[in-house]
């Protein structure tokens, strides 16, 4: 039954070798954007990755997306949109509203570039962690300055990357962000993906304790039940748990389509 449950919660991403792929890196390159494109359309599923999806297969274009997120860091050039998080249910007692931070690289002209096609690149070339120190200080920054309670978010979530799960030295950059832009921890939670849960379980469980001892929120994206993670959530204190389209179901037990 473990075993069953394992394998329905995977995501499996699936390569055509052709002749876009001349190395082994290239082949590694195109089999992580294919499992990231699988855990987005939720878990369980399996997808093969078309010729140019992503824009990454072709490995001159993982270079270039490579040198695009090294000059948004280096330039400040990245740019980060607010979406509005309604809670299921009635608001809580503190009245309290809620914005997830979401992250963009502007295009040429008008067209972005979305996370599904440069984060697997940067994860795998280990740039998540700066990716999420610029979003964390960009984000800190917007709420001492009052830029986001205009617009009345007094939560930001912030997705975490496995780059800053495993670094070591994030938490300490987090507190000090914190005391220099003079904001309460609890404004901002941090959303770990349920496969981090895991495959990353000690990483994790070091991170949720120290942002929770903070005083720091920490949610679970992409949320599916899967079995470790809900016999874990019996010691963990998680404020919000983000729960996958793939799982919810109307009244007569059919699934009911997202958008």
């Amino acid at each position: 039954r473990q075993r069953q449950m394992c394998i329905r919660d995977s995501s499996i991403g699936i390569v055509s070798l052709d002749e876009y792929i001349s190395s082994c890196d290239d082949i590694l390159v195109a089999a992580d954007t294919a499992c990231y494109l699988a855990k987005e359309s939720g878990r369980g599923k399996v997808h093969i990755l078309q010729p140019g999806e992503a824009n990454i297969l072709n490995p001159k274009d993982s270079s270039r997306i490579v040198q695009r997120i090294e000059e948004c860091l280096e330039h400040k050039r990245f740019e980060l949109f607010c979406q509005p998080i309604r809670l299921l249910g009635r608001v809580d007692q503190a009245g309290e509203t809620m914005c997830e931070i979401l992250l963009r690289i502007p295009g040429q002209e008008t067209e972005y570039l979305l996370p599904g096609t440069f984060m697997p690149v940067a994860e795998r070339n280990r740039m998540g962690n700066m990716i999420d120190r610029w979003v964390v200080s960009q984000t800190l920054a917007c709420l001492n300055q009052h830029a986001l309670t205009e617009n009345r978010y007094d939560v930001c979530s912030i997705n975490i990357t496995t780059n800053s799960l495993l670094d070591e030295s994030f938490i300490e950059y987090f507190e000090s962000a914190l005391s220099e832009n003079a904001i309460e921890p609890a404004r901002i939670c941090f959303e770990i993906a349920e496969s981090d849960f895991v495959n990353n379980s000690d990483a994790v469980q070091k991170f949720y304790s120290q942002m929770k001892h903070l005083g720091t929120r920490v949610a679970i994206d992409d949320f599916t039940g899967n079995t470790a993670v809900t016999l874990n959530l019996q010691n963990m204190n998680i404020d919000y748990l983000k729960i996958d389209h793939s799982i919810i179901h109307d009244l007569n037990g059919n699934p009911v389509q997202c958008h």
